[in-house]
């Protein structure tokens, strides 16, 4: 072998060798990436649960207030009703009809606010969309 024919054999050698460190640099890059969209996905997603429970237990406390305002209301009512038919005399009669009127619109008040107050499913969305979907164009 001449010395030029080493020289191309080292040269070729040399660009074979970059080419490999090059495209091991490059996967190697690629997995990087990957694993850092990986887990910022799942950091999304973690959040994103967290935020519907979060919503989820802000519904519960809410329907549980209204279903006791809507007792309390019903319990009034009744206890009035009651008060109303051992009434004595018509001023006494008048004014527990008044209260008992009163009562019964806002037990009616608490009975179609807590109608609406039933918690929607985690992860539903009112759209129909599932959490996440990135064609949703309700969020």
């Amino acid at each position: 072998m001449n010395k030029t024919t080493k020289i191309v054999l080292l040269v070729v050698a040399g660009a074979l060798l970059l080419c490999g460190l090059g495209s091991a640099a490059t996967v190697g890059i690629g997995a990087i990436s990957g694993a850092l969209a990986w887990k910022n996905a799942a950091d999304r997603v973690t959040a994103e649960r967290a935020a519907v429970e979060a919503q989820r237990q802000a519904s519960e406390e809410r329907l549980s207030r209204l279903q006791r305002e809507f007792d309390s209301a019903k319990k009034k009512e009744e206890a009035l009703a009651e008060r109303l038919s051992s009434a004595r005399d018509e001023a006494e009669r008048h004014t527990l009809e008044m209260e008992l009127d009163k009562a019964r619109r806002e037990r009616q008040a608490a009975a179609s606010t807590l109608g609406g107050a039933q918690p929607k499913p985690p992860g539903e969305h009112e759209c129909g969309c599932s959490p996440g979907d990135p064609l949703c164009a309700c969020d």
